[in-house]
């Protein structure tokens, strides 16, 4: 083993001298000059260096008594390595280029075959990083010299073309609009549809509490789906719909469909079949295929994370069989929120419904197969609540200052509190209701509220406003230039004679 330690030291100290060599070779003037330069350049910083560290190493720890020989040769390894590491990863194509100039002329026994080998080990350097190097210093092409009126002239060297300039260098190819991807898209996305699930919170056990301090009588969820049927028959994953007592259909178009019924709710397999009265939808055709051949093309549309039509690509990679339920495990990506959205083959056809994720590589999707047996099934209609929009955030802005895109999404994120909040607490609401929050300096300090609301109101907000405040308080003192204020409109709120209204919590910093 230390043999071998020895000579991996010793040919990374050689690769070492080379690479560096022919970078300090490249960067003087004259062949003879760059070698000596070079190679002087080489010895003091790739065998000097190590000696002195070693050295210093062996100083420092005398009391443990090291090896010396077997220190210097690990040192002489370790700096030679971060060398070509430094000068091949951060300055790829010049020190391509320097190899295949400069490199031959520091081995000993410069010939023909030791350049074709010094010439196959630069063309294994990527050619990305910063500009090729030059021989000599450049202010510009150089001229010949006229020659005399009646005299012969003759070309020293061929002429070279103008360089073409960096827009041309830097322009990329349209993407064509023809990829299977692209064209599964814009003739299969009208026909997926977001799903928005409402289920009734628990009434008893230890989350009962917390939910009823909050004001939330329900939960919404959110999953992807898509239409086998213009009648308005729909496939989703079962646990897209688990537990719900309304559903929302909402089509590519803004089609919102609020009266749902379950046709078919399969657990085992993880499906189910919902209808909406629609008429004229436009329809994901299924696949007839037997068999989806792995390596074939698997592209999802689904609404991951909320995102709604969001398209990925990649391959089937296995089938699986799991407790009798046929599978495809593909590589797309998928997320919470894609459950339910189809799997396409490049033919626009499904061979699959997105049902699970490990959050990389290794996603699910219930096979076709399972689909038509859903279709072929005995069905049950059973409708369910007439879904209502329920209070929600419609507009954030803020004051004397702005928030990234992140931020601003996850304060969307939390308006379901707000709404929560004021749907329980402002009652009756009056017109142009009004909340503001003076948010506290430090966390000891307790905030101030000013309202228009009636004072049992007033008191049941700031009570479920506490958490929402901390949070706000901590944002802005993470944030190098916070906003002064934000204001946040939550709408659909019930009104006394039936109608809605809207109100509009102040937090001011």
């Amino acid at each position: 083993m230390a043999l071998i330690g020895i000579g991996f030291a010793l040919l990374v100290a050689a690769l070492g001298v080379l690479v560096v060599g022919s970078a300090a070779a490249t960067l003087t003037s004259g062949v003879t000059t760059g070698v000596v330069v070079g190679l002087v350049a080489a010895l003091l910083l790739c065998v000097l260096v190590p000696v002195l560290l070693e050295a210093r190493l062996i100083r420092a720890f005398r009391r443990l008594q090291p090896n010396a020989k077997g220190m210097f040769f690990q040192t002489l390894g370790i700096v030679n390595g971060i060398w070509l590491a430094a000068l091949i990863l951060l300055t790829p194509r010049f020190e391509r280029s320097a190899l295949e100039r400069r490199g031959a002329t520091l081995l000993p026994g410069h010939s023909a075959a030791v350049e074709s080998w010094v010439k196959r080990g630069a063309a294994l350097i990527p050619r990305s990083g910063g500009p090729a190097p030059s021989a000599t210093p450049t202010a510009g092409p150089k001229l010949a010299a006229s020659a005399p009126s009646g005299s012969p002239v003759t070309s020293a060297a061929p002429s070279v073309s103008a360089a073409p300039p960096p827009a041309v260098i830097r322009e990329a190819p349209e993407a064509s609009e023809d990829t299977p991807a692209a064209k599964v898209y814009r003739e299969r996305a009208s026909s997926v549809v977001v799903i928005h699930t409402r289920t009734a919170v628990p009434t008893s056990g230890p989350l009962a509490r917390i939910y009823e301090h909050l004001g939330v009588s329900f939960s919404e969820g959110l999953g992807s789906g898509f239409i086998v049927d213009a009648a308005g028959l729909v496939v989703t994953n079962h646990h897209v719909i688990e537990g719900a007592t309304a559903l929302q259909v909402v089509s590519k178009d803004g089609a919102h469909f609020d009266d749902v019924s379950v046709l078919i709710d399969d657990a085992r397999n993880d499906l189910a079949l919902l209808s909406v009265p629609g008429k004229g939808l436009p329809v994901a055709p299924l696949s007839t295929a037997k068999e989806v051949a792995i390596g074939s093309r698997a592209i999802a549309i689904g609404c991951p994370l909320g995102f709604e039509y969001t398209l990925t690509e990649g391959i089937v990679s296995a089938h699986r069989n799991i407790e009798g339920t046929r599978f495809l495990q593909m590589q797309t990506g998928i997320a919470p929120g894609s459950s339910g959205g189809p799997l396409f083959d490049q033919h626009g056809a499904v061979i699959g419904v997105n049902t699970a994720t490990s959050g990389g590589s290794l996603n699910l999707a219930v096979s076709v197969a399972e689909v038509r047996r859903l279709l072929d099934a005995t069905r049950t209609p059973r409708p369910l609540e007439h879904f209502e929009q329920g209070p929600r955030m419609t507009s954030l802005e803020t004051e004397g200052g702005d928030l990234d895109p992140t931020t601003r999404m996850n304060l969307r994120e939390a308006g379901g509190l707000l709404s929560n909040v004021a749907q329980k607490c402002a009652k009756p609401l009056p017109d142009a209701a009004e909340f503001t929050v003076y948010l506290p300096k430090a966390l000891t300090d307790s905030s101030r509220t000013e309202t228009n609301l009636s004072p049992e109101a007033q008191s049941c907000m700031t009570t479920g406003l506490g958490l929402m405040g901390m949070q706000l308080s901590l944002l802005f003192a993470q944030s190098s230039k916070p906003p002064a204020a934000l204001h946040i409109t939550i709408a659909d709120l019930p009104r006394a004679d039936g109608a809605r209204g809207q109100l509009v919590f102040h937090f001011r910093n």
